[in-house]
């Protein structure tokens, strides 16, 4: 298995999660991710968030998902994964944190 590439296009850059991105984007949830994404906190405790950077992992060594800290000008600005529903079908989702719509982030 490859390790999880970067991708980068001008101010936008793909990479893989971090553990030092944890307590940024904890900040930076809201309400509406939490809608979306069927989170029960907001923002979600540490340990949780931890798990799911480490889980990320995972499912990109299991091959069954691909997600991204979408940084923007060097800040975290959201998130995007691609994950495989069934062969041949991917899914692809994304959030743009509360600070960032109107930025072309998503576009």
């Amino acid at each position: 298995m490859t390790d999880q590439p970067t991708v980068r296009d001008g101010d936008l850059v793909l990479r893989p999660w971090t553990p030092d991105d944890s307590d940024t984007t904890r900040a930076l949830h809201d309400t509406e991710i939490a809608r979306w994404f069927d989170f029960p906190h907001t923002p979600p405790p540490e340990d949780e968030h931890l798990a799911w950077i480490e889980g990320t992992h995972a499912e990109w060594a299991e091959r069954r998902k691909a997600t991204f800290v979408v940084d923007w000008r060097g800040e975290p600005a959201g998130t995007v994964d691609v994950r495989v529903q069934e062969p041949g079908v991917g899914v692809l989702s994304w959030a743009v944190y509360a600070p960032f719509p109107g930025h072309g982030i998503a576009g």
